[in-house]
């Protein structure tokens, strides 16, 4: 049941950026380099398949699919970050001690940073 899980969060993060795209684009330029590199040299076979003039029926859809996700996911938010002191008032700093320690996160980590107490066993 947890592998199901994992698998259906791994499969809808993968939906979510896009890599279903990633992936049939892959597979469109493989069948594209497959069937030049039959006719022509590799490095003509090389330059047809990336240079976008001959596009196959693949690469049409996955041309179209994207730009129906982006026309969908677009949204602009615009902020006005201020980083200078346009008041002209001085800005002091106190310096603060503070002590880090991933402790708290990690408890294993320090009993894992030193040896063990006793040898481990002889087989």
């Amino acid at each position: 049941m947890q592998k199901l899980a994992h698998t259906f969060v791994l499969m809808t993060v993968a939906l979510t950026i896009g890599l279903h795209w990633a992936v049939l684009q892959s597979v469109a330029w493989a069948g594209m380099f497959a069937a030049y590199s039959q006719e022509n040299s590799i490095s003509q076979s090389f330059r047809k398949t990336f240079s976008g003039e001959e596009p196959c029926r693949i690469c049409d859809l996955v041309q179209e699919g994207r730009g129906a996700d982006s026309d969908e996911k677009t949204f602009h938010k615009s902020v006005k970050l201020d980083f200078f002191n346009e008041a002209g008032r001085e800005i002091t700093v106190a310096p603060v001690n503070v002590e880090f320690s991933l402790e708290h996160l990690f408890p294993r980590a320090e009993r894992l940073a030193y040896p063990p107490h006793s040898p481990p066993p002889n087989v």
